[in-house]
């Protein structure tokens, strides 16, 4: 239920667990929604985010910006930074204020709230400040739309709900063939090798070949078709019951692996369709594989093992 309260500003701070943020200047940048609704940025360790309209607005509008803007800096970010507090004001009285902050908070979905193998100060790429600007953000809220319940299982799958990691990374897997519809309008031809069943290893091949070049470039050099089988047999166990499942597949640690790599993927995808040009973020992408890559040795034994 909504409760509908007028406001003119709203203020959102954000803190990491263990940790602390950048420090660096304010960035500012405005939208018309249609009214003029100014937007701040500030991260000095922590996270301040405050939208503020000149005449009084729904405060369920503001918040629902605010929601929209979180997704997209979670696509750099790789993670929700955790809300910390909300604060909002206008002219209705405090109490009637204070009322919908606690309702807001009781309502946030729990995908806001990241999972462990995915950490704000290890898995960002992109700094919003490069970015960030009113077109970006109307390209986001249509991208958004369009890609409806996609979005959100890709945030149910990299957030703490609960799901073990194979569970994760098999809904991860599972979104291959969503996002063949996305990149579908660039002309890109889907790779199905001779006599080929079912689409989900041909939607992961073709979207690692096209955008998981640098993510699977150890993959690719072993042999990427035993970890297509491997992906999509991850994926098709968890929807059947044990008598009927395929082998190889990933374990435990092997699954947290592709999970975090095939969370990169979707994002990769994403940055791509807003427009946004890979040598911003290509540096970053490269150190964070890397440590994907050499983390446990977990990769290397699991070639070992598919050899």
């Amino acid at each position: 239920m909504d409760i509908l309260i007028k406001c003119n500003k709203l203020r959102a701070q954000y803190c990491v667990n263990n940790g602390m943020l950048r420090c660096v200047e304010p960035y500012e940048f405005i939208i018309h929604e249609p009214k003029i609704i100014q937007i701040c940025i500030e991260e000095v360790g922590k996270r301040i985010i405050t939208l503020t309209c000149d005449n009084e607005i729904e405060a369920s509008e503001l918040y629902s910006l605010l929601l929209k803007l979180e997704r997209l800096l979670q696509i750099f970010d790789g993670a929700f930074v955790p809300l910390e507090d909300i604060v909002i004001h206008g002219t209705e009285d405090k109490h009637a204020y204070d009322v919908l902050v606690t309702h807001l908070k009781v309502q946030r979905l729990r995908y806001f709230s990241s999972a462990s193998f995915v950490k704000v100060q290890s898995d960002r790429i992109l700094n919003y400040e490069d970015v960030l600007s009113e077109r970006l953000f109307d390209s986001w809220k249509v991208l958004l739309e369009e890609l409806g319940v996609v979005n959100q299982m890709y945030l149910y799958a990299t957030s703490d709900c609960g799901f073990t990691n194979d569970v994760k990374c098999a809904f991860l897997v599972e979104l291959a063939e969503s996002l063949i519809e996305i990149i579908g309008k660039e002309n890109i031809t889907l790779q199905r090798l001779p006599r080929e069943q079912g689409n989900l290893k041909p939607c992961l091949r073709t979207i690692i070949n096209n955008y998981g070049q640098i993510l699977f470039e150890n993959e690719v050099k072993f042999d990427i078709e035993k970890i297509l089988t491997c992906l999509v047999n991850t994926r098709v166990n968890i929807m059947h019951i044990k008598i009927n499942q395929r082998t190889p597949q990933f374990d435990g640690k092997e699954a947290t692996l592709y999970a975090m790599k095939m969370s990169y993927l979707y994002r990769i995808v994403i940055l791509n369709r807003l427009g946004i040009d890979e040598k911003l973020y290509v540096d970053n992408l490269r150190k964070r594989v890397c440590n994907i890559d050499e983390w446990n040795e977990i990769q290397e034994k699991l070639f070992d093992r598919l050899e």
